[in-house]
């Protein structure tokens, strides 16, 4: 019996996904449960396993592929056994069921080097009808064809089955520019850094966001982690803390743990954190689950262990799942405060700064004192200003007062 591999829902903000790299090649032998193929999701990429055991016996979704859920991607079964309309499972796929009818020219268009005069844009027979050449495309090669004012007819397609994706407009461009700078390094902008430009854009188009910023007091919280390592003997990250703080800041304000789906405000029970982890292959957010309900120490541990996975590339899914609010720190790096965009359904997020030592003016006297700058954005649609300062408030008030705080 033939199994088919299909896209399956991973999150519930999941609506696609790209095929990544495949782990197994046709005729390979897998077994069940067995990662065959990598796929970004939202904003990570996971391995997606065999349902069955057997034999690779097809692979219908190439790599950069962006494909719905529950589309078939591959095929499993005995190689002896006769497979199913693969033209069906084919043109099934959205890019590929994507057709566009151009008529042949009759010439080879001034516009054009000669070098491109000879390609012919590949097409199954029975696409091909007596007047009109179909030549199948994929929705973002088509836009990008129609926007530089290129004819398709004029590109061979690498894709499945002959198919022009964007890859091969981009390279035909490519070679018909004859001047400009001199280019040191080309990067396919895919995986991890094209989802998150993705989203990042479309939270910004479709979310009025609004930034709250306070500068706190931290000299106390430094000094109370250095005698929580001399106490206990373990090293807790400041990223920690923050994490704990926020958690405890949302269960007092519990509106900016929250989404807005439709017309309904939905209030999350549980506080999940996304922690912003930069890595070379981009920006990813793994979650602390239910951050209000753990020690310090734990959460700590956990930080720890997500940003090693991620650097390993080892996160899984379920590391991403269900986050309601998320922290990036890039005071490491010495920025001074910046501004984050929100990770949609989320409704905020909070941007942290760097610690450094500046004259403070307390009672009338000059004092030395650690600074650092929190920025909070906000869905405006949903939060106003006031419950998004009186946040901010609490949260100052948790990480300049650690000895009052059961952490």
């Amino acid at each position: 019996m033939v199994t088919k591999v299909v896209i399956t829902k991973m999150s519930m903000v999941m609506e696609e996904a790209t095929i990544v790299e495949w782990l197994k090649n046709e005729g390979d032998t897998v077994e069940k449960g067995e990662p065959i193929v990598e796929i970004l999701t939202e904003k990570e990429t996971v391995e997606l396993e065999a349902p069955a055991s057997g034999v690779l016996l097809k692979i219908l979704a190439e790599e950069a592929m962006e494909l719905p859920i529950d589309a078939v991607i591959a095929l499993i079964g005995d190689p002896n056994e006769p497979l199913p309309d693969l033209e069906s499972l084919v043109t099934a796929l959205p890019q590929e069921a994507s057709v566009v009818e151009i008529e042949s020219p009759t010439e080879t268009p001034p516009s054009l080097k000669p070098e491109f005069a000879h390609q012919e844009a590949i097409t199954s027979t029975d696409l091909v009808e007596e007047h009109t050449k179909r030549i199948i495309a994929s929705p973002r090669a088509k836009k990008l064809a129609t926007e530089r004012g290129i004819d398709l007819n004029y590109i061979t397609g690498t894709g499945l089955r002959g198919r022009i994706v964007e890859r091969d407009v981009e390279a035909f461009l490519s070679l018909m520019v004859s001047e400009g700078p001199k280019i040191k390094e080309e990067r396919k902008f895919f995986g991890i850094q094209k989802m998150t430009a993705k989203k990042v854009t479309e939270s910004y188009q479709t979310i009025p966001q609004l930034t709250h910023v306070m500068e706190i007091d931290v000299t106390n919280i430094m000094n109370y982690r250095t005698k929580l390592a001399e106490e206990k003997g373990m090293k807790i990250s400041y990223t920690a803390f923050l994490v704990k703080a926020v958690a405890e800041s949302l269960v007092k304000h519990p509106i900016l743990n929250s989404t807005l789906s439709g017309d309904i405000i939905k209030i999350y029970e549980d506080v999940n954190i996304g922690v912003a982890i930069a890595t070379q292959d981009g920006l990813v957010v793994p979650v602390v689950h239910k951050a209000s309900t753990k020690p310090i120490e734990s959460i700590s541990t956990e930080i720890k262990s997500l940003i090693k996975k991620a650097r390993e590339k080892k996160l899984r899914s379920n590391d991403f799942m269900q986050r309601t609010f998320t922290v990036s720190n890039l005071g490491m790096y010495g920025i001074e405060f910046f501004t984050a965009i929100i990770n949609p359904p989320e409704a905020a997020i909070l941007s942290v700064g760097r610690m450094a030592e500046k004259p403070v003016v307390i009672n009338g006297g000059i004092h030395i004192r650690s600074m650092m700058y929190l920025s909070l954005t906000y869905d405006h649609r949903i939060i106003d200003g006031a419950p998004a300062a009186a946040f901010l408030q609490t949260l100052r008030e948790l990480l300049e007062n650690p000895n009052e705080v059961a952490w």
